[in-house]
This record gives C-alpha cells, sequence and structure tokens, in this order.
C-alpha cells in the first residue's frame, strides 16, 4: 500500500507545480509516481496546466517509432514528460 500523502508532501507538490516544474521531478523529489502527482494535484483542487509545449522533431519521431513499436502511452508520455492525452492527440 502506498503511503498516506503529509500536509508536506502537498505544500511540496503545490510549490513545484506552481514553479512550472515538471510533473516527474516533483515525483521524484516525493518518491512518488507521476501517475500519483497528477492524481494528487486533482485531488488538490490544482488545475491542470494547459500551456501546451511544442513538440519537437525528435520528439516527433520518437513519438511515431513508439506507437509502431507498440509502446504503452504510459511509458512513452513519462519519458516525454508529457500527459497521455498530448501523446494521442499528436499521434
Amino acid at each position: 500500500m502506498a503511503r498516506r500523502w503529509t500536509s508536506t508532501d502537498d505544500a511540496r507538490l503545490r510549490r513545484g507545480y506552481a514553479g512550472g516544474e515538471p510533473v516527474t521531478e516533483i515525483a521524484r523529489a516525493l518518491a512518488r509516481s507521476p501517475d500519483a502527482v497528477v492524481t494528487r494535484r486533482a485531488l488538490l483542487g490544482i488545475a491542470p496546466r494547459r500551456v501546451p509545449r511544442p513538440w519537437s522533431e525528435l520528439e516527433d519521431r520518437l513519438l511515431h517509432s513508439a506507437v509502431g513499436a507498440n509502446v504503452p502511452a504510459t511509458a512513452l508520455a513519462g519519458r516525454l514528460e508529457r500527459s497521455v492525452h498530448s501523446d494521442s492527440a499528436q499521434a
């Protein structure tokens, strides 16, 4: 079972998210998965970031190669520090 979130964890998440820190970095600092951080963000009522980051040519090639190789969207999203939704939309 996962350990409970503390008020210190929540404060760290809020600070990092508001500062534009990538979810993967927040997750690493909290010793949690990126999915856990995103879920907790939503439970805390913190709005998702809506400013889309442009796709680089390299990211686009990687995405298309990964789709062709049946790489799971969650694995690819974590590697590219993007949401599964943005990966699907770009593919």
